[in-house]
């Protein structure tokens, strides 16, 4: 009898490492394959964490893989986990602006990385415009350019 009550405890945690990350979760988390235009193969995930911030990253890893980690994700060391980026909603659009400095070991800017986001909620879809600008004191600005962002809520797609 203890040997059937050990093996049934054994299952029981087993079975609860492979069970799927809660439907609450993919409801939280936006959702984009990709960027336009591509120039890299980043899927983006976007998670507002309050009514006036949010934290994203750009991964090479697909939904299912995200999802096994996502504690990491969410509250890991990465740059807008640790800061989220502050953003206004005015009725279906949304605009932030994230500053980052970079000093040097004296204390002195090397440069500020500039992330502007301009976004519009249109049905249950999120559109995004993202544009990464570096400004370096002494030299000119430079761009990545303006990304497309797609998003929709994760639990709005099927196998992903």
């Amino acid at each position: 009898m203890i040997r059937l009550l050990i093996a049934t405890f054994c299952l029981m945690i087993l079975s609860s490492c492979t069970t799927n990350v809660s439907s609450d979760v993919r409801e939280q988390v936006w959702y984009s394959e990709g960027e336009r235009p591509a120039t890299a193969p980043w899927h983006v995930y976007l998670v507002f964490t309050d009514d006036s911030h949010f934290i994203y990253w750009r991964t090479v890893e697909k939904p299912d893989d995200v999802l096994k980690k996502i504690d990491s994700y969410m509250k890991g060391a990465g740059l807008d986990v640790g800061s989220p980026v502050p953003y206004t909603r005015t009725e279906n659009d949304l605009n932030a602006v994230s500053r980052t400095p970079f000093l040097s070991r004296t204390g002195d800017t090397v440069y500020t990385d500039v992330r502007t986001f301009r976004g519009r909620f249109v049905g249950d879809a999120l559109e995004i415009d993202f544009e990464r600008i570096t400004v370096w004191p002494p030299r000119p600005t430079f761009s990545e350019g303006v990304r497309r962002w797609s998003l929709k809520r994760l639990s709005s797609l099927r196998n992903k």
